[in-house]
């Protein structure tokens, strides 16, 4: 009798039988086999056991063997095995775990493996099959119909960070999913009707929606949850509802286990009606049968899921995640910086992560991850990338070589500007509350703008006193006011003023303007103020501003359409429950203060009315030497004497009298494109004619340059500082 064959790879399409050895009937008849026997094929470090079929072309020296099977047998082609006949007397597996780093789990999958292990038999424990490491309790073990093979993925948990009050509650939710209900009584007999009935009440929900906007950690929870849980799951792919059926019917083989329906408004988006039907009927399933399954489905936005859905019996439990509060975001960072601190041996101290803490508020948990990786980690790479590069380039012995190859601890330094880089990137970034799409603003300070003391106290005053000295005002008994409204001529720094105290004052910063609030639709523009509070509400502290507010809160007397009038009424009601939010405030910015509806105007409201006003002559001169800076000394290094440079800028000062900070900068790009013009056009003048003809065109450029707001303007805004109640409205 025949036992040592050659080891040859089965042709490509018949690889996928991985269960299955084969050979010539030549072969079968001399090693005294049968088709369909199990035999046992021993490598020099491994055996295995196959199911042996005929092949009817091939070599008579030769078994053929799945891919899989070679490499677990440790042999390579041409290689010599022993092949017998295996024996099946090993207790039978009742349970068995299918380990892979990463795959999709489907009843397609599934079914797949139980085909190959039963046609295998014999299994041991830690063998390969599809890519997947078996586990069993036994070191040999026989598969029959009655084993149990559960799927598992080696996908390590992120924990979630800061999110142990909603892990606790998923915990909770899935035990309880996953709990036998012995209590409930299948009878039909009329003295069991009531009891019945009764016991509905008691069963455990089976559905639940986790809600948030992208990147408040949705994913994070689940997957934690999920990995922690210890019980079979399977996630949902794609936007059918035969994904949906497939994973309910997977969930079914593996009970306990649990659907997740990750994004599930995608699968409502084409055929929203044959979703629903399916996701209805697989839940009264799972509650007819009493079966312990558990469906768990993300959402950005509750409003997007039908109302049939979120019923009774449905999904019928939310957990609403909202932007990380002060001690969430610190928890979060703290995290990054150990991490950080744990390769780099970086020392941060308590009062940095304290600045950057509160620094981040309304930034969602992804922003913040992208923040820490960005800001601590790419220098680490960058640095890491570069000594690679550098050392593959000199030329090492090949005995040192060898010596490097040994696992060494690493020793990278942190070069001290990592919180640093943090600070910046947090003060260029606005969060995405707004419009869910991070914003930039430039880095501007209160230090920055000129002039202006009195909007800049005031707002000082009004929103960034509350923050830092809340106890205070507790103490005296103040309520911090709701609003500010600044008002004056444009291009006099509102906006500007508004982004300053963005970076100032560390809160979540929700820009919108007044035309953007508009919609076409009945109710659209109502809808949009709402979310905007509500918003604002989630994410304390935080300041809402809205630029030309004029445009959306006209007097409701005025012949403005019935749509005014509506977002009037809203943005009443609004900014009265802003009193109930702690840590809401609303800055308002317009050009006619004076069409403002008036209820809008009063104490409780818009408490501060604040003038920005035109610059006086110091603020002039102050913003004409900042725009001017560069080119003023180039003049001078031109040729230009210094004095005259200075008795220039006086004169820039004194005759730009009623113009805006936005025609000053207007009027200083001008004169520097005036120098630029003249050095170009004439460069061989002496000093003497450079000094007379550059001044004397730069001065008819700025005769030239006019104000361009009129004085009466200029004097209704300052006559409404005075005397509101003289404009008819008021």
């Amino acid at each position: 009798m025949r036992t040592n064959y050659t080891v040859e790879a089965v042709p490509y399409e018949m690889d996928k039988d991985r269960a299955r050895a084969y050979m010539v009937p030549n072969c079968l008849r001399e090693s005294h086999l049968k088709p369909g026997q199990h035999v046992k094929i021993t490598g020099p470090c491994n055996e295995t056991v196959l199911k042996i079929i005929p092949k009817f072309d091939g070599d008579e020296n030769a078994v053929y063997l799945p891919r899989e099977e070679i490499v677990h047998l440790g042999v390579r082609a041409g290689d010599l095995v022993t092949v017998e006949r295996a024996g099946l007397d090993h207790p039978a597996c009742t349970d068995m775990v299918v380990v892979f780093k990463k795959m999709r789990k489907t009843v397609e999958r599934l079914e797949s493996l139980r085909l190959i292990l039963t046609d295998k038999r014999i299994l041991k424990n830690g063998e390969t099959v599809l890519g997947g490491h078996i586990r069993i309790k036994e070191e040999i073990a026989k598969i029959t119909e009655e084993t149990k093979i559960k799927i598992e993925t080696e996908e390590s948990a992120v924990f979630a960070v800061g999110l142990e009050k909603e892990v606790d509650r998923l915990k909770e939710f899935i035990d309880n999913a996953h709990l036998e209900e012995k209590g409930m009584l299948s009878s039909t007999s009329v003295l069991d009707v009531s009891r019945s009935r009764e016991s509905q009440y008691l069963r455990a929900p089976k559905g639940i929606l986790v809600s948030g906007d992208t990147g408040m950690g949705k994913r994070t929870l689940c997957m934690y949850v999920l990995q922690e849980a210890g019980k079979d799951w399977v996630r949902v792919h794609g936007n059918k509802a035969k994904a949906i059926e497939d994973a309910f019917e997977y969930a079914k083989l593996n009970e306990p286990c649990t659907v997740w329906i990750d994004r599930i408004e995608r699968h409502l988006e084409e055929k929203s009606t044959e979703t629903v039907t399916t996701i209805e009927r697989i839940m009264e399933e799972i509650y007819r049968d009493r079966r312990r399954i558990a469906v768990i489905a993300t959402t950005n936005s509750l409003s997007e899921i039908p109302s049939e859905i979120k019923s009774a019996c449905v999904l019928d439990r939310t957990i609403a995640l909202h932007a990380p509060t002060l001690s969430q975001r610190k928890e979060q960072i703290v995290a990054g910086i150990k991490e950080h601190a744990a390769s780099t041996g970086c020392q941060i101290k308590e009062k940095e992560v304290d600045a950057a803490a509160k620094r981040t508020a309304g930034f969602t948990r992804g922003e913040l991850f992208l923040l820490i990786r960005d800001t601590l980690f790419t220098k680490d790479m960058q640095i890491e990338r570069a000594a690679c590069i550098e050392k593959a380039q000199e030329t090492v012995p090949i005995d040192e070589s060898i010596r490097a190859l040994s696992i060494i601890e690493k020793t990278r330094k942190c070069d001290g500007m990592c919180m640093d880089r943090l600070m910046r990137c947090i003060v260029r970034t606005i969060p995405s509350a707004s419009d869910g799409v991070p914003a930039e603003v430039p880095d501007i300070r209160f230090t920055s703008i000129f002039g202006q003391e009195i909007a800049k106290e005031k707002l000082h005053e009004t929103i960034i006193w509350p923050l830092l000295h809340k106890s205070l005002f507790e103490e005296v008994g103040i309520s911090p006011p709701k609003g500010v409204l600044l008002y004056g001529p444009p291009g006099c720094g509102k906006t500007l003023i508004a982004q300053a105290l963005a970076n100032e004052s560390g809160s979540v910063f929700l820009s919108i303007r007044g035309p953007e609030i508009m919609g076409k639709y009945v109710g659209e523009s109502e809808e949009r103020v709402r979310k905007v509070f509500a918003s604002a509400r989630a994410q304390v502290p935080s300041i809402i501003f809205i630029d030309e507010i004029d445009s959306i809160a006209p007097h409701r007397e005025s012949d403005g359409g019935q749509v005014d009038k509506r977002v009037v009424s809203t943005l009443l009601t609004e900014m009265d429950g802003v009193g109930g939010a702690a840590g809401v405030f609303v800055l308002g910015a317009t050009n006619k203060p004076w069409s403002i509806d008036s209820a809008l105007m009063r104490p409780g409201r818009f408490d501060c009315h604040v003038l920005v006003d035109l610059p006086d002559a110091e603020t002039r001169r102050e913003i004409i030497q900042n725009k001017l800076r560069k080119m003023l000394v180039a003049i001078i290094k031109w040729g230009v004497n210094e004095n005259a440079v200075r008795e220039f800028e006086e004169y820039l000062a004194n005759r730009t009298s009623g113009f805006t900070g936005a025609e000053l900068t207007g009027m200083c790009a001008d004169l520097s494109m005036c120098a630029l013009r003249f050095k170009i056009q004439t460069p061989a003048c002496t000093s003497e004619t450079i000094e007379e003809e550059l001044l004397r065109r730069l001065k008819e450029v700025a005769k030239k340059t006019m104000p361009r707001i009129p004085k009466k303007e200029i004097e209704t805004f300052r006559r409404f500082a005075s005397d509101p109640m003289s404009f008819g409205q008021y």
